[in-house]
């Protein structure tokens, strides 16, 4: 097996690379698939570089390669989760049609998998009215159920007390890397190290853990634009073992800050949390966005911004 090419770390040069039709064609001759008349980067996904190969009398497919991730071992692990969530739950996820750790076409773990066709989530619901949203997040809901009822396990804590750990290990993290780059308000930080230092011990008290998506956000859903049925579910990269209603952080923060009426929507389908989950969601979401805008070094491009941490501190306050 060939080592796989160094990790595509610059953002820059991730969303500047490309795959050339002559390779997308080899690639499909290799695994026997058609021969694509086009190959077209999309401007989806932050991590992974996602291709439409478009063909003249077929549906498209989709070519994902994981050039920021170092090694196969993430894709791996998203192959194993997806297989079992398609083989035995009723979530929808697109059938993998070739799979690969890397090779002399391609040097990053690449699969090529099925398109799915609607809408994503995120561009429709810009075009939806309050009811149509929230069932949407209703369906939602009922998927994250399945989801977190599954019994399927992935590699990750066993228990609340080591989850919590890796949350406050990657607060801490987080904290002193938005301390150097020095754009993050220094009275929000202040407050934000007040409130961990306040509620970090409750995140031991999250209850028995479950298979998480954990990046359950409108932008990882095809849905249909008339039924609003969800068509499929992406991007398995972070599944792990978490509280299961930590997996509506990115809801939280792309959604239900924004309007919080439609938080009541959701979490009435889903079940209703009490105070102590409550706050241990919005400390939760609060280091998810700080981790997030560390990453970046500052507001990302689909919108999070340093502003979001106001409503979460004045959650935990109250």
């Amino acid at each position: 097996m060939m080592s796989p090419a160094d990790p595509i770390l610059d953002y820059g040069a991730f969303r500047r690379y490309r795959v050339p039709v002559r390779v997308a064609r080899e690639v499909c001759d290799r695994h026997g698939l058609p021969r694509p008349k086009r190959i077209v980067r999309l401007k989806r996904g932050e991590v992974n570089a996602l291709f439409r190969l478009d063909f003249d009398q077929k549906n498209p497919l989709i070519c994902k390669i994981w050039v920021r991730p170092s090694g196969p071992e993430v894709m791996e692990l998203h192959v194993s989760t997806v297989s079992r969530i398609h083989r035995e739950t009723g979530v929808p996820t697109p059938r993998w049609l070739c799979i690969s750790s890397g090779d002399d076409l391609i040097p990053y773990p690449y699969v090529v998998l099925e398109y799915i066709d609607g809408e994503d989530g995120d561009v429709l619901w810009r075009t939806l009215s309050v009811e149509q949203k929230q069932r949407l997040l209703a369906e939602c809901a009922q998927i994250m159920l399945i989801l977190h009822t599954s019994g399927i396990e992935a590699p990750g804590p066993t228990d609340a007390s080591a989850w919590a750990a890796t949350e406050i290990d990657r607060h801490r993290r987080c904290i002193q890397a938005l301390r150097q780059q020095g754009w993050f308000n220094g009275r929000t930080l202040e407050r934000v190290e007040c409130a961990w230092d306040r509620r970090a011990a409750s995140l031991s008290n999250a209850g028995q853990l479950s298979l998480v998506h954990y990046d359950f956000q409108l932008h990882n859903l095809r849905v249909d634009p008339a039924s609003l049925k969800v068509l499929s579910v992406l991007d398995f990269d972070y599944v792990t073992q978490a509280p299961p209603f930590t997996d509506a952080r990115d809801l939280v923060l792309s959604v239900f800050l924004r309007d919080p009426g439609l938080a009541d929507t959701f979490w009435q389908e889903y079940g209703v949390l009490d105070k102590g989950q409550q706050k241990i969601l919005a400390l939760h979401s609060l280091g998810r966005l700080l981790d997030i805008l560390a990453a970046y070094g500052g507001p990302t491009p689909f919108g999070w911004d340093a502003g979001m941490a106001a409503p979460l501190l004045d959650q935990l306050d109250v």
